[in-house]
């Protein structure tokens, strides 16, 4: 079976990987932020109304709808997509703000919300508690409670997934495993971008110890920004960074087609690529929010889950291609090579977008 399984990748491997590429370089700039969430704002007026602005980005629309003016539509359609339930299980009906609502945000610098809904939540009675089920097709969402109220919270909505219940009126608490979760996911499968760069650092070495090497220095660096950007101590424009993060993965990529044998100079740009990511991922956490009673505790949690993330993807990886092809004389040139040279690609498309 196993050598059958090497024919055929000797066989048709480099059509296989030349689809990849393809593939890969086609790909909308708006896959690589996969990672962001639509964010969503509950508020409970003084006089009883129940607000609720939904911001989301251009990458969301996308994928909602190709047409011309698909935010529009998704405007129109989201009352029937979104899914808000009261303690009785009761549907409640959402009516449009016509006057607020499609509004751009920005149209000159790409951000995590490109378009901003304004809706009314009708209920026949005062809600107690209530539950959310966000449409699929827009990805996850980051639910705000009451923002910038004493009685503020934050929720991580994934698609089509009922939420637990929550309340206007009290916190609700998200537990340890819930951002060891959320980090997972702004890996897999949401973080495109970040699972190119760990590929790279695995296609330079399938040898564990330079390949743990790589990892653990790329771990360090996002830790050390990740803690740091969201305790306030850095901050670096987005518009900076992301674009940043594209050439990242360029030169990773790159390098390995020039060098097989693992430098200090090469674990030195790891981890200097490395501190960019980190921001790269603090900028999805501000958007989560922390509490201040658990910040710590919540920050850990979610880096737990990216390094899981991380492991995961090389786990894959070598499960599809390293455990079976990785000694081969032809792991080089029929697979090592051609994938670096796709990854490469890929990031210079998203370098030259992001700029």
């Amino acid at each position: 079976m196993t050598h059958k399984f090497q024919n055929f990748i000797l066989r048709y491997g480099q059509g296989l990987l030349l689809g990849l590429c393809m593939f890969l370089s086609n790909i909308n700039s708006a896959l690589a932020h996969e990672s962001m969430p639509s964010i969503l704002s509950l508020v409970l007026k003084a006089n009883g109304e129940l607000n609720l602005t939904v911001e989301v980005s251009q990458g969301a629309v996308d994928k909602f709808s190709k047409e011309t003016n698909a935010h529009k539509l998704l405007a129109q359609q989201l009352p029937h997509l979104l899914k808000l339930k009261n303690d009785s299980g009761d549907l409640l009906e959402l009516s449009l703000k016509e006057e607020t609502a499609p509004e751009a945000v920005s149209e000159v610098k790409p951000q995590l919300a490109d378009f901003k809904y304004v809706y009314t939540v009708m209920a026949q009675q005062p809600l107690s508690t209530m539950t959310m089920i966000w449409p699929q097709v827009l990805g996850d969402a980051v639910l705000k409670l009451n923002e910038h109220s004493a009685q503020a919270t934050t929720l991580w909505v994934k698609g089509d997934v009922e939420s637990e219940n929550f309340s206007l009126l009290a916190k609700t608490k998200q537990s340890f495993f819930d951002f060891v979760s959320i980090g997972f996911q702004h890996i897999l499968p949401e973080g495109l971008d970040h699972i190119l760069f760990i590929l790279g650092l695995y296609f330079f070495s399938t040898q564990l110890k330079p390949l743990l090497l790589q990892i653990s220095a790329f771990t360090l660096a996002h830790t050390v920004t990740l803690f740091m950007a969201t305790l306030g101590i850095v901050s670096i424009d987005e518009g900076i960074v992301e674009p940043i993060i594209a050439l990242s993965i360029v030169y990773i990529a790159v390098e390995n087609l020039r060098n097989a044998h693992l430098t200090h100079m090469r674990l030195a740009v790891v981890f200097g690529f490395g501190l960019l990511h980190g921001l790269g991922f603090a900028g999805a956490l501000s958007e989560i929010g922390l509490e201040a009673q658990t910040y710590f505790r919540d920050l850990i949690a979610f880096n737990i889950g990216l390094e899981l993330g991380q492991l995961f993807v090389v786990f894959v990886m070598h499960i599809a291609l390293g455990f079976w092809f990785a000694k081969q004389p032809y792991w080089n040139s029929k697979i090592k090579k051609p994938l670096s040279i796709c990854i490469a690609a890929t990031g210079f498309i998203w370098f030259i977008q992001r700029i």
